[in-house]
């Protein structure tokens, strides 16, 4: 729902919708090669500016690298590209590029600062989150697969909803764990319960619909697209969440495990053979023979004789 401000004419660029928009023809073009540049091409004319003339392959190689991966490229990279003949070399040097881990790894990071990612807890005692890094490398992969936009969405605000929902997109989920939390002793938990409920509700707001909802937390504002009442319907959605730990091994690290576990199990057996053994046996034999236990005639309820207080308060017994 839409209103207020908004509603008044407004022109807040999370109320737009996506539309697409025909390239510019520039009069006398002969320096564009693909669609982005004639948007470029255009603004340039208007501010009375010139293109720069082509750089040179070293220069390109080093733009490109730093901007799609974060890092310089290596020596080797830099002859490949440079002693490259064939037409396609700067496309072939793009889809290397994009190929590398490293893309997910310099994209990712902006995303993970939207999301709030950290490895440990803040607050005072800020305690380590030893496997925080397993949403951390979903945000990485994400991007270095090219997953979707709306499946990129969908797993990270529901993917434990999903039907039949893989352990990567239960991970996804940690989205919406990257909360502060407080293990100071003395604290209220529901109070920090209540807090985390309340940031996952604000970031989804700021990073999914381009709004900071968080002022109708406490009122309905004439001049804010979300009334309070709408906040807390959302906020009673958030606050039906049922936190679980959930097991997420890699398949490296089940391997190990399997291997251990087969060694533990065998040892375990013989540790609990014994116990085994009394109880189908020996325990057996005590109680068919009435030892260990007393004959129910032996039993008597107990009534107390006096109770008193001494605080002087009556009592009586029941």
């Amino acid at each position: 729902m839409i209103t207020a401000g908004a509603a008044a004419g407004e022109k807040h660029w999370a109320f737009q919708p996506v539309a697409k928009h025909e390239p510019p023809l520039v009069e006398g073009d002969s320096w564009s090669r693909n669609p982005i540049d004639r948007f470029i091409l255009r603004r340039l004319k208007e501010k009375g500016l010139q293109p720069s003339p082509a750089a040179d392959r070293h220069t390109l190689i080093r733009r490109l690298s730093l901007d799609l991966t974060g890092l310089l490229p290596s020596p080797a990279e830099v002859r490949r590209f440079v002693e490259d003949p064939d037409a396609r070399a700067w496309e072939n040097l793009v889809r290397r590029m994009l190929e590398s881990p490293h893309f997910g790894e310099r994209w990712g990071r902006y995303w993970l600062d939207l999301a709030r990612y950290a490895d440990s807890d803040g607050y005072e005692k800020d305690g380590v989150r030893p496997f925080a890094w397993r949403y951390r490398d979903w945000v990485i992969n994400a991007f270095n697969r090219d997953l979707s936009f709306d499946r990129f969405t969908r797993e990270q605000l529901a993917g434990d909803l999903l039907k039949n929902s893989s352990i990567e997109q239960k991970v996804a989920t940690g989205f919406h764990r990257n909360t502060l939390s407080s293990t100071e002793g003395g604290t209220d938990q529901e109070e920090f319960r209540i807090k985390a409920v309340v940031d996952r509700l604000n970031t989804t707001g700021s990073v999914w619909l381009g709004l900071t909802v968080g002022c109708a937390q406490c009122h309905t504002h004439k001049y804010d697209p979300i009334s309070q009442q709408e906040y807390y319907s959302l906020f009673a959605f958030f606050n039906s969440c049922d936190e679980k730990r959930i097991n997420a091994p890699l398949p490296y690290d089940l391997v190990g495990f399997r291997e251990k576990e087969v060694a533990y199990r065998k040892v375990l057996e013989e540790l609990e053979k014994p116990k085994r053994e009394y109880e189908i046996k020996r325990l057996g034999e005590l109680l068919s023979g009435g030892k260990g236990r007393q004959a129910s005639s032996s039993w008597k309820t107990l009534a107390p004789v006096e109770a008193g207080a001494t605080s002087g308060a009556s009592l009586k017994t029941l």
